[in-house]
């Protein structure tokens, strides 16, 4: 394929857009079938989702550097016929793995333990088409090293790394409202337990030294007033612990 694309571009120079870094950068381009197995390899250890959101994205990106190649609009219409060819190739395959996810609408709990096919999907495609560092590995992966950098320019051309920065920022936000989420849910168990815990200890002094005019039997007025200050606490603890709970809920439902 590589000899056949070589005397394409030798017999039919209608690059205006390229120099010859563009031509010799055609030359490397792996398959699709190439790009499937690579990203399977390196992801043994990912879900099936994730590794077809990173084939989908790879195949993205090889696909969106070949159109800006030649247009600086990135219009797939003008472009010529073997890197169409190639291009089209990538985005059958891009197709075909799109269309064999799970589109079913997530619930809450899916999100909550992040087991949404459709998510995970997509925040894998994202990352792998759109990435700087994406661009980075790409190149690195398939170009000789005088060609990784103009081959990142291109996956560049609008401006993926301010792009990347972004979605970085994104993710860590997300990242950080999560641990806060499970934060604020596992410290209102907690709370939740240790007002539990009081409250039947509570209940078993009360059973053991309830006289039977229904009054309360106390050693010392010191006893007594530790007994109501359990009381006030453990409803304290109790009314945190829910509204933690509550909160955590609310951040991963809301926010």
């Amino acid at each position: 394929m590589r000899a056949f694309l070589l005397f394409l571009l030798i017999a039919f120079p209608s690059w205006p857009a390229m120099g010859q870094a563009y031509v010799d950068l055609l030359l490397h381009y792996p398959s699709p079938e190439q790009v499937k197995k690579d990203i399977l390899e390196k992801h043994t250890d990912a879900k099936p989702e994730e590794i077809s959101g990173y084939q989908s994205g790879r195949l993205l990106m090889l696909a969106d550097t070949i159109k800006y190649m030649h247009s600086s609009s990135g219009n797939v219409g003008s472009l010529p016929t073997n890197p169409r060819k190639l291009y089209d190739a990538y985005i059958s395959e891009f197709q075909k793995i799109d269309r064999s996810i799970n589109r079913e609408k997530c619930g809450y709990f899916s999100n909550l333990f992040e087991t949404c096919v459709g998510s995970n999907y997509n925040w894998s495609k994202v990352e792998y088409q759109r990435g700087y560092q994406a661009a980075e590995e790409t190149a690195s992966l398939y170009f000789p090293e005088n060609l990784r950098l103009d081959f990142v320019k291109i996956a560049d051309f609008h401006g993926l790394r301010d792009r990347n920065q972004k979605a970085a920022e994104e993710q860590g936000r997300k990242r950080f409202v999560n641990a806060f989420s499970w934060i604020c849910i596992a410290l209102g168990i907690l709370n939740l337990a240790l007002s539990l815990r009081r409250a039947y200890k509570l209940g078993k002094y009360r059973f053991k030294n309830t006289t039977g005019g229904g009054a309360i039997e106390f050693s010392s007025f010191n006893a007594a007033l530790r007994h109501r200050f359990s009381i006030g606490w453990t409803a304290l603890t109790l009314l945190s612990g829910l509204l933690l709970v509550g909160l955590g809920v609310a951040v991963r439902v809301f926010i």
